[in-house]
């Protein structure tokens, strides 16, 4: 599945369903992702589209799913690709009112070795244990806002993390290369990131 083809039935698809909305995507990276939890080593990839001005985010599955976010109206939208190569509108979910699902008021990062940090956080001063921790290796990238690709998690822990880790790495722009994740509950999954395509993409509605 190219690039070139999902643009051009994005396209399709929002114009028929939201109107006079405009979308920028100024990159694109292909993802592995892989559960830990389980021994059958499978990897799954998807495609990934964010931007440096907002926080619009589309996730492209390799089962023809899509979800797009958009967080300057609240919304995420859920959406499917047929056999016919048509986009059929499944879901929208109103994130006005969206919850974080677990309590974070303390995140510590430290720095392991070069461009690779570990990130642990907890409810409070007063927890012995972390609710969850990320290994997190960065690439230089004087042009990318980082963004944590399938951390499971509301936008509120995901920009408090992001600010926590700017700040150890000293700098606003990398590009976050692979991350494990431990969510504490037995679940476990690392991602890495295999491509990295610029193109500035904007669709008007």
């Amino acid at each position: 599945f190219t690039m070139k083809k999902l643009l051009s039935f994005l396209l399709i698809f929002l114009s028929t369903f939201f109107f006079s909305q405009e979308y920028t995507f100024d990159y694109s990276v292909k993802i592995n992702h892989k559960s830990l939890t389980t021994n059958d080593n499978e990897i799954d990839s998807f495609l990934f589209y964010f931007n440096n001005s907002n926080q619009n985010s589309l996730y492209n599955y390799n089962n023809g799913d899509l979800s797009l976010f958009d967080f300057d109206n609240k919304k995420k939208y859920v959406l499917k690709e047929l056999k016919d190569k048509t986009i059929q509108f499944s879901k929208m979910y109103d994130l006005s009112n969206q919850k974080d699902e677990m309590q974070i008021n303390i995140i510590s990062v430290d720095k392991i070795s070069d461009n690779n940090f570990l990130i642990k956080t907890y409810k409070n001063r007063n927890s012995e244990t972390p609710n969850l921790i990320l290994k997190i290796n960065i690439e230089e990238n004087e042009n990318i806002t980082p963004k944590l690709y399938l951390l499971d998690l509301s936008r509120n822990i995901h920009h408090k993390i992001l600010l926590e880790l700017q700040k150890t790495v000293g700098k606003n722009n990398f590009l976050i290369k692979s991350i494990e994740i431990d969510y504490r509950n037995g679940y476990k999954s690392f991602q890495e990131v295999t491509d990295l395509y610029i193109k500035r993409t904007v669709f008007k509605l």
